[in-house]
């Protein structure tokens, strides 16, 4: 399983939810059964498949930024089509 360190970073907007994007590689022929995975997730508010270096793009929303660490650790990484994640915090 990746290894993944969110850490909380300044915020420069006033808005009460935590945000990031994820960019997610996972198996091959595997990312269409990912993202109907991702797109049900309520967190989830954006999914897309792009091409390139990765799969798959998505946008989260949580209430805070320990929920959305919990969601990349304990729901995303266990998806077993995903195979390795970029998390880019939005501050």
């Amino acid at each position: 399983m990746s290894q993944v360190n969110l850490t909380s970073a300044e915020t420069f907007s006033h808005k009460s939810k935590a945000e990031a994007y994820v960019i997610i590689t996972t198996g091959a022929g595997e990312e269409s059964k990912a993202l109907e995975k991702l797109d049900d997730m309520e967190e989830v508010k954006e999914a897309y498949l792009v091409s390139g270096s990765f799969d798959i793009l998505i946008r989260l929303q949580a209430d805070d930024m320990g929920r959305l660490r919990e969601l990349v650790k304990q729901r995303i990484l266990r998806l077993d089509e995903v195979r390795r994640i970029r998390v880019l915090l939005r501050g």
